[in-house]
């Protein structure tokens, strides 16, 4: 089901919208996005959504519809029926971990003895699922940083918002001198 981060909000007052992420910490270090809110862009009209949208599951990886706010045309939301990583729309895929910034290179651009603390803090959640803001505290008490700076980023030119708990990770990330993508402002 889609729904309008308000509709949602009203309709479901007690649920909780936040973004997870997997923690794998086996060989291949890894941490997972599993969204549930999310920026739409309609590609008809090339306008990027003005309200963030929801995840509340899919059927067969039909997650829903909505109309564009703007021209009306009709956008179709797929995901990959299982963790949504990714969503379909349009015809074209968005990438979680490339637009949220959601990938274990970050971590390990901080350096190999912040990587290792970090690696050693998260221990007790391997392979569990946890809130973004859960992990960006985990992080920021590891390296002794506060990142609670309110700043909005964008990561693509066509998603011109993202969720809060996405930009306070990204925040975090560059309170930590990681070194972000060219293109994000």
């Amino acid at each position: 089901m889609l729904y309008e981060e308000s509709e949602y909000k009203s309709k479901f007052p007690g649920k909780t919208i936040q973004n997870r992420v997997y923690i794998r910490l086996d060989g291949r270090f890894m941490i997972q996005p599993d969204v549930k809110a999310f920026p739409l862009y309609c590609t008809a009209c090339r306008r990027t959504q003005p309200e963030m949208y929801i995840h509340d599951g899919s059927r067969y990886g039909h997650v829903g519809a909505c109309a564009c706010s703007f021209c009306g045309a009709e956008i179709n939301v797929n995901d990959g029926d299982n963790i949504v990583t990714f969503i379909r729309t349009g015809g074209r895929e968005i990438d979680f971990a490339d637009l949220y910034l959601i990938d274990w290179k970050y971590i390990h651009a901080m350096g190999e003895s912040e990587e290792a603390k970090i690696l050693q803090a998260l221990q007790s959640y391997k392979g569990r699922f946890v809130y973004l803001d859960e992990l960006c505290d985990i992080v920021a008490r590891v390296l002794e940083i506060n990142a609670k700076s309110t700043h909005s980023f964008c990561t693509d030119k066509e998603y011109s918002i993202l969720p809060e708990d996405v930009n306070r990770w990204i925040n975090l990330l560059y309170t930590a001198g990681v070194r972000l993508p060219e293109g994000v402002f």
